[in-house]
């Protein structure tokens, strides 16, 4: 269901403070050229790349709370999300309240006029099976026959009434009461009940192996019980696996399952260091890096890395010299920065190629490389590490990444210099 009408609604009914709260917690939708309408915003905050650049910052609850609403498929309403979540058994319902403000300050669910909560459809899009739960009942069965409903429902003792869409709701209505389906699957067949509760704690990955028989292509032992009464669902071609609607997997699960949430994060227990551990461990982690960065340049130095069209080095690349250091995208972006900031790396034509410095660096003992990569990293004004821009493109590196007005000071604050006057001042 589109989402946009609402989001303008409720963007539109926000008091300047309210929605300076939304921007600064989403100021890519915000950036120039500015939005010229609320509207225009709307779409903005709607774009599954502005989307993408928030989930890595929201905290587990809020990512919990998104994934339940996600289940419900939004609209629904608190009642419902908080049922879902235990909230009113365990008394953590102002926890759940804050996370719902702050997932709306982020523009990512908010309330529509009648106090249902809407979620932005990228958002939505986040889980391919939120809490493990397939499409609901309604949805699989879209595209069976009249006569197939009817089957289903003189097969669950239920009279069929007239007509495709009253069988249909006549089915739904069956199935969203739990206590039904739990007692259907009680009377089913052991192979069956085995399935159906293997399934239910699976998920929709985990599904009923398709096998090869005298009979041709079908359906393991039990299957055919449950497809016959709904509790699996299977194209109307036979292509891909059964599947089991979110209504029953949620009734199998049983009335006490819960979809996981903890507001308050567990207590941090705290362990004490001594100088040396710490310096110890600081000196493992320089080497570990140093050797790294050394198989990066080497790397480079086999085959200097062609430039993009636009300059820089592109993805593919990046790649492959990740793949000859055996080096993760991070640690290759940041050795590429600072080697290039130090002079190790210059720009030849149309690549980038070790340069005389190089070659004296390599001769160097590990932590005199480390020295030289460090002291280049410290004055960077940006973060070598970026791999994707506002709209969650991906960057070249030594050109692609922004501006950091922060960087340059926040390393020199970290400099053991700066610390160690902070200690004795």
């Amino acid at each position: 269901m589109n989402s946009r009408p609402t989001l303008v609604t409720w963007l539109g009914s926000l008091d300047g403070c309210r929605l300076a709260r939304v921007l600064k917690m989403r100021a890519d939708a915000a950036a120039s050229p500015e939005p010229r309408s609320v509207g225009e915003l709307a779409d903005r905050l709607q774009r599954p790349g502005s989307v993408a650049l928030v989930l890595p910052r929201l905290p587990l609850p809020h990512l919990q709370v998104a994934e339940a609403l996600a289940a419900l498929r939004a609209p629904a309403s608190r009642d419902a999300l908080a049922k879902l979540l235990g909230v009113a058994d365990d008394g953590t319902a102002r926890e759940l309240a804050a996370v719902l403000e702050a997932l709306a300050d982020h523009a990512l669910v908010w309330p529509d006029s009648a106090g249902e909560l809407r979620m932005a459809g990228p958002l939505r899009q986040a889980w391919d099976a939120p809490l493990g739960l397939d499409a609901p009942l309604e949805e699989l069965l879209a595209a069976a026959t009249s006569g197939e409903l009817r089957g289903m429902l003189v097969a669950l003792g239920v009279k069929p009434p007239g007509g495709k869409p009253h069988r249909l709701a006549a089915l739904v209505e069956h199935h969203s009461d739990p206590e039904r389906v739990l007692s259907l699957a009680a009377k089913a067949p052991a192979a069956t009940r085995k399935l159906l509760e293997g399934r239910a704690g699976a998920g929709p990955t985990g599904h009923a192996r398709l096998v090869s028989g005298r009979r041709g292509p079908g359906l393991e032992s039990g299957a055919q019980w449950a497809l016959d009464r709904g509790l699996l669902v299977q194209d109307r071609h036979h292509h891909g696996p059964a599947r089991m609607p979110a209504e029953v997997t949620l009734a199998l699960r049983g009335p006490g399952w819960r979809a996981p949430f903890r507001p308050v994060p567990p207590s941090a227990r705290s362990v004490s260091v001594t100088a040396a551990e710490v310096d110890r461990e600081a000196s493992a982690a320089a080497a570990a890096f140093a050797t790294h960065a050394a198989s990066v340049l080497s790397a480079c130095s086999a085959a200097a890395p062609a430039r993009l069209r636009s300059g820089g080095i592109g993805a593919r690349e990046l790649a492959r010299i990740g793949k000859a250091a055996q080096a993760y995208d991070a640690v290759v972006r940041l050795t590429l920065e600072s080697a290039y900031a130090a002079g190790l790396l210059a720009r030849d034509g149309d690549r980038v190629a070790p340069t005389d410095s190089y070659d004296a660096w390599a001769e160097q003992e590990p932590s005199e490389q480390f020295a030289v990569l460090l002291q280049a990293w410290r004055n960077l004004p940006l973060t070598p590490t970026q791999a994707r821009d506002q709209d969650n493109k991906a960057l070249p590196a030594l050109v692609g990444a922004p501006p950091c007005n922060g960087c340059e000071p926040g390393r020199a604050a970290m400099s053991p210099r700066r610390a160690a006057r902070r200690k004795t001042s």
